[in-house]
């Protein structure tokens, strides 16, 4: 039964996905859209073969029974009636088969060409490391004053060539945004490039596409296009120092975080801690999720990712803090201004 349903099950995956902004057949840049042409074309054809051989078998089951009575005849190898011509219907078919597989080919290596990274004077230079399990973004810049980095969610202005270097320091991760690109390995020791240019403003979802260690499911990416001015006023932001606390509580909540274990990990500009072996937290109360997609960024959520992160990610690198009530909720105040 499953044989039968399963073609109908495929095509409701395909018109489910063709309305989200995670899917290779709902394409947002040049380069998806070339994937996305490849894809079509393939299914088609290869579609349509499909059919034909199952039609085939299917009429050729129905004359064997049809014929079967004369099926004990004896008949010489050499006087097989229709030998001829069956003979002539496998070289055809054959022929046309290499045709389409040459066909099929061509179409390939057009996409090829349109996905292959170009040199653009004016591109946006980002460099994405993969880490178990998350994702660490910089945004380069030809002055280092204004290089600056993020965590797990990037954004880009529409319109204009977006280059992403890819790393890896620990093992193979993939990253696979399909709205926008196919995927693309980051090999330890190995950076690679990924090129592509968004075509219209949203919300894009990513994730990593390489099984990388228990928590793979839970590395998530959000990319978001927006307009050239809405990016220039996000980055100006993104650029800026964290925002000095104001009410007790949070000044409080400050201190538990310069004077717990969180600054051997995290970096918030402006501040003492500046370690980047975990994700960068100057602007944390701006992003949509915490954990790489894990949870949304509430106050409930970021909670318990504080002081259970083994609940949320086990196996994350990440210890709990073990606070009393009242330092976790100054602490909580604290990250809540890191906009």
């Amino acid at each position: 039964m499953m044989r039968c349903i399963s073609p109908f099950l495929l095509a409701a995956l395909l018109v489910s996905g063709c309305a989200s902004n995670h899917s290779a057949v709902a394409p947002a840049s040049r380069e998806a859209h070339a994937i996305s042409s490849l894809w079509w074309q393939f299914f088609w054809v290869l579609g349509i073969i499909y059919i034909l051989v199952v039609a085939t078998v299917l009429i050729c089951r129905f004359k064997s029974r049809r014929d079967r009575a004369n099926i004990n005849l004896p008949q010489p190898a050499d006087s097989i009636p229709g030998e001829s011509k069956t003979h002539r219907v496998i070289a055809i078919l054959t022929g046309v088969s290499v045709v389409i597989l040459l066909g099929l080919l061509v179409d390939d290596l057009f996409a090829s060409r349109v996905l292959a990274p170009k040199n653009d004077p004016g591109a946006l230079n980002l460099t994405v490391t993969g880490h178990q399990w998350w994702w660490e973004i910089e945004y380069g810049d030809q002055d280092p004053s204004k290089v600056f980095q993020t965590a797990n969610e990037i954004h880009i202005p529409v319109g204009r060539t977006i280059s992403f270097t890819l790393r890896s320091p620990d093992v193979i991760h993939s990253l696979w945004v399909p709205s926008l690109h196919g995927k693309k390995d980051l090999v330890p020791g190995h950076p690679a490039t990924l090129v592509l240019r968004a075509e219209k403003p949203g919300i894009y979802w990513g994730q990593c596409a390489e099984f990388c260690g228990a928590q793979h499911a839970n590395m998530g990416l959000l990319i978001k296009a927006e307009s050239a001015s809405d990016f220039a006023v996000w980055e100006d932001a993104a650029r800026k120092s964290a925002v000095a606390p104001m009410t007790d509580q949070q000044k409080h909540g400050q201190q538990i975080f310069l004077n717990s274990t969180c600054v051997m990990c995290h970096a918030v500009s402006g501040t003492i801690a500046g370690s980047h072996n975990g994700p960068e937290l100057t602007h944390l109360a701006s992003r949509q999720t915490i954990a790489a997609g894990t949870l949304p960024n509430t106050r409930e959520n970021l909670a318990l990712w504080i002081q259970e992160p083994q609940l949320v990610k086990p196996g994350a690198r990440m210890p709990g803090t073990g606070l009393q009530p009242n330092d976790l909720a100054d602490l909580l105040d604290y990250l809540q201004t890191l906009k």
